[in-house]
């Protein structure tokens, strides 16, 4: 297993390899040598300090020093932008389901953002101190006959101060991440907070502001140790003007000392993080998990959702044998209304096993009582209308989510996520890339994540690059693909690492039926080599090539479980007999027609004609339990060499639809009773329609 370390060296990479390609330094380095001019210029207006008697013309302590904090106003701004992109896109959720531990990402993010914001710091220090632009270490003054010295900072507070007040603005832009979903409201309030307390520290130039907050005896001067905590620019640019203040007039003392100022500014690190580690795992988000509020204090208040029963009740549910190996018997269970019972099971061993989970939100029972077991070497679609809790489930198994009940186990393993996440792949709806990153670098990002070594990972990245068609395009940077070509990345990234059980989340989203085509030659040669592939999908001729079961939900709970076969066997409406006319003749067609009817519905009164049948062709809708009259019928019709015959079942699209109208009118569940009862064990047909028709009302 990948240490921590090792996962925050990766993660550190991975950020300069971005902030390279960007070329964000080049903004960063030109706003310090800016400011740094800036003082440069207004250096020579400092040897002049006026006293508060004299402010006929108010005046600043530094001409420029409210610059000195836009030093890193670009660099706070990126660190803000970044942290929320990869939370809003994603990008976060699905390295933490692919094996990244959360200590070694806030880690590597803590690392990075500390050198950039250092590495500005350090240029503008070796510019502004050497040239005394930070102003001068004393100025002598004479007030009447007596002469003051001011002492200001010596060269090593300078750079000290100026450090904490990195690290400080650092702190503060880690707690902003956790208030915005979106990176550009973050980076406009970071910005303004910024420029905010710049223009509160330049207020105290102002003799106003100097009586009622800048002295120990004023009656606010509280404000200014509680503004130095909050504004990291403001406790920056406050000190020298209580130094001015507590030198030239006598007998007054500032609210800040040094020793007190410098506390202030290791409190502002401390409270802002403080802050973000507690805000990030307190406030929610659409997709991690969220703790109590206080959830520090004991065992009472741990994570949401925390099990609170892992009694496996079930109901309405069968339990066919599946034999994995001769010394192991396992039961197919599931939650399922309609649950397929194999005659001849293959041999396959159990990669999921879910156990009455349940997870609510509020009053929504998003999951309520799921039950299903999931093999190798098979692919499951998950399908249901919007708000099924396909999506709620999805996240439960992946671990961004925590279940309110229930048991999960992958593989036998149940509590340890760091070691299940090691068998986990994901490929979500919307790709989740880096525009600066080429698909070699995602693909050796994700693989150092699961801890392969740089050979093995080589290698496996080349197959990978084959099976998933990315050969002309593995050198090229994500903002430079397709989107047929992304898709394919993200599945390739879903791959990485032999992830033995690959969720799929609407993996041909938005592509054309050429590249559809290709992922699912892709997903079949991926189940061939043994892997667990669980499947969602809106396209339902995608769910009936891939699927060897499908799992139908409706407002949390399973409906049914199966196979393709039996799911439009059960809900389908039966087999589209086709006729046509083999001589393109509408006339003759046309007289012959009543005559075909009256043949068909001879042999198979149940028949139907639909009524939307074209000039040169016709279509009946026939019962399932007709087939057995399709040999004598079919002798019938090619006696008639005009007519081409053509039968097909009816597709699972049709079978969903024909569903979704008995979850709305469950009165109409009742004809299907004879049908359903040959397949469900352990339910009388009594039983099973009155559970299925109450369960129905409430849905």
């Amino acid at each position: 297993m990948t240490s921590i370390w090792q996962q925050t060296t990766v993660v550190f990479h991975k950020n300069f390899s971005i902030y390279y390609q960007e070329r964000q330094f080049r903004q960063e380095f030109f706003v310090a040598l800016l400011v740094f001019i800036i003082l440069l210029v207004g250096s020579n207006n400092m040897q002049h300090i006026p006293t508060i008697e004299e402010t006929s013309s108010p005046a600043l302590l530094q001409i420029g020093a409210e610059f000195i904090p836009m030093t890193l106003l670009i660099s706070s701004r990126y660190i803000v932008t970044a942290m929320i992109s990869e939370k809003s896109d994603r990008q976060k959720e699905i390295q933490k389901i692919m094996g990244l531990k959360q200590s070694a990402y806030q880690l590597g993010w803590l690392l990075f953002n500390l050198a950039r914001i250092l590495a500005v710091s350090i240029f503008f220090l070796a510019l502004a101190v050497p040239t005394g632009c930070f102003g001068p270490q004393e100025i002598e003054y004479k007030i009447d006959s007596y002469q003051v010295k001011i002492q200001f900072f010596n060269p090593i507070q300078q750079i000290g101060s100026y450090l904490l007040y990195a690290i400080g603005l650092t702190a503060q832009q880690y707690f902003l991440t956790t208030l915005f979903d979106q990176p550009k409201n973050g980076a406009d309030v970071s910005m303004l907070l910024n420029i905010f307390g710049s223009l509160c520290s330049a207020l105290l130039s102002i003799p106003y502001f100097q009586k009622q907050f800048a002295y120990q005896n004023s009656r606010h001067s509280w404000i200014v140790i509680l503004f130095g905590i909050i504004f990291p620019s403001f406790l920056f640019d406050t000190y020298p003007y209580n130094q001015v203040l507590g030198t030239i007039n006598k007998g007054i003392k500032p609210p800040l000392g040094v020793a007190l100022y410098f506390g202030l500014q290791g409190a502002e690190i401390l409270f802002y993080g403080i802050l973000y580690l507690y805000l990030e795992q307190v406030l929610p988000n659409e997709y991690g998990t969220n703790k109590h509020p206080l959830f520090f204090i004991g065992k009472k208040y741990q994570i949401q959702g925390e099990d609170v029963s892992n009694q496996y009740e079930l109901t309405n549910m069968n339990k066919p044998i599946i034999g994995t190996r001769q010394s192991e018997i396992q039961e197919d269970n599931s939650s399922a209304i309609y649950h397929e019972v194999f005659d001849n099971p293959k041999i396959s061993p159990r990669a999921i096993s879910i156990k009455n989970v349940k997870k609510s939100f509020n009053e929504l029972m998003a999951v309520n009582g799921v039950t299903l077991q999931i093999y190798d070497s098979q692919i499951l679609c998950l399908l249901g209308h919007n708000g099924a809790g396909k999506t709620t489930l999805i996240s439960i198994l992946t671990g961004l989510i925590k279940r309110d009940s229930g048991a999960i186990t992958y593989y036998g393993t149940d509590n340890d996520f760091d070691v299940i996440r090691n068998y986990l792949g994901f490929c979500p709806q919307k790709d989740a890339l880096y525009d600066s990153l080429s698909c070699d670098q995602h693909l050796q990002y994700y693989g150092k994540i699961k801890g392969i070594d740089e050979k093995e990972l080589q290698m496996e990245i080349d197959q990978i690059i084959n099976k998933c068609d990315l050969l002309n395009d593995r050198t090229k940077l994500v903002k430079q693909l397709s989107g047929g070509t992304r898709r394919k990345l993200s599945l390739a990234i879903s791959l990485i690492g032999q992830s033995k059980v690959v969720f799929l989340d609407e993996p041909t989203s938005g592509m054309d039926p050429i590249s559809r085509q290709k992922i699912w030659e892709i997903l079949i040669q991926v189940k061939n080599e043994g892997r667990c592939l669980v499947l969602t999908t809106h396209h339902l001729d995608e769910a009936e090539v891939l699927s060897e079961r499908l799992a139908i939900m409706a407002k949390g709970r399973l409906l049914t479980v199966g196979s393709v076969e039996f799911i439009k066997m059960n809900f389908g409406i039966g087999y589209h007999l086709s006729l046509y006319d083999k001589t393109n003749n509408p006339q003759m067609w046309s007289e012959k027609s009543k005559k075909i009817v009256n043949v068909v519905q001879q042999f198979i009164p149940q028949a139907k004609l639909n009524s939307q049948t074209s000039s040169d062709s016709m279509i009946f809708q026939v019962p399932f339990k007709q087939k057995d009259k399709f040999l004598p019928l079919f002798e019938q019709l090619e006696r008639d060499p005009c007519i081409q015959v053509n039968l097909m079942m009816n597709t699972l699209e049709e079978a969903f639809i024909n569903l979704s109208e008995w979850m709305k009118n469950p009165s109409l569940i009742k004809h299907q009773g004879n049908k359903l009862q040959m397949k469900i064990q352990k339910l009388t047909l009594t039983q099973q329609m009155n559970s299925t028709k109450s369960y129905l009302l409430n849905v």
